[in-house]
């Protein structure tokens, strides 16, 4: 798939992946190397976002939420919040994970949350020089010397909280593919809940039958590394009435 994608990769032998990850403990059996593997802050990101939105002269309400559209002759008129003000528009886009499911909208939406919990660690020094993957968990070294340790996939609904039984199985992860992290310092813990649709794809584009209401949802895993490329295309439908990628046509789940 890396290959076919462009992208070069290669597989390597044990002493190959100690070689470039030393830290790597002696279960491993096969290593895959792929160059162009990237990673990014997801919470430094988010501020940047936030305050280049500001910049660009958002209003943004975190403390007032929706509860649903207002439509009237076919069009969207409006957010309504769950205060009962209407947020006056005339154009919405539905951004909201794994709450878009939840929302009063025309089209229902069955996207679910799905739960995944990480663990971040700190090292005396650092034990990893790139993302590591291995079975069931991925590490991610950041340059602040933290450790991220991740993640879960659970299906348990709208529950953001922390479980001692998935921490311990995160750590034993760790624990088996870098031995040393067995004594690292644990500096805190992270959940989330992923949106996901109910056929695995993100939701993208417009409602089927209600004008000027775009839903931009559903990505699962990948919210981020698609962010770009949503917010581009939305843009483009919103004020160019550009066509949505069938496969993430919002109007699948009318059919």
């Amino acid at each position: 798939l890396q290959a076919e994608a462009g992208y070069e990769s290669r597989i390597l032998v044990p002493a190959e992946v100690r070689e470039l990850e030393p830290a790597i403990g002696p279960d491993i059996v096969l290593g895959l190397a792929t160059d162009y593997d990237h990673q990014l802050d997801a919470a430094r990101l988010t501020r940047a976002l936030w305050l280049a939105a500001e910049h660009a002269g958002v209003d943004a309400r975190p403390d007032a939420p929706a509860a649903g559209v207002v439509t009237a002759d076919g069009a969207v008129r409006g957010v309504r919040l769950e205060s009962g003000a209407v947020v006056d528009a005339d154009a919405v886009v539905v951004a909201a994970g794994a709450w878009s499911g939840r929302l009063d909208l025309p089209l229902p939406l069955p996207v679910r949350p799905v739960r995944g919990q990480i663990v971040v660690l700190r090292t005396p020094s650092p034990v990893l020089s790139r993302t590591t993957w291995g079975p069931h968990l991925y590490l991610v070294p950041r340059q602040d010397g933290r450790l991220v340790v991740g993640s879960t996939m659970e299906e348990v609904g709208f529950a953001p909280r922390i479980t001692a039984g998935a921490v311990a199985r995160l750590l034993g992860l760790a624990a088996r593919v870098v031995p040393e992290l067995a004594e690292a310092a644990v500096e805190g813990f992270r959940v989330g809940l992923r949106p996901a649709a109910e056929d695995g794809l993100p939701v993208i584009g417009p409602d089927p039958a209600v004008q000027r209401l775009f839903y931009a949802t559903g990505h699962f895993r990948n919210g981020i590394l698609l962010a770009p490329e949503t917010a581009e295309r939305i843009a483009a439908m919103v004020l160019d009435g550009a066509a949505p990628e069938p496969a993430f046509d919002p109007g699948r789940f009318a059919r």
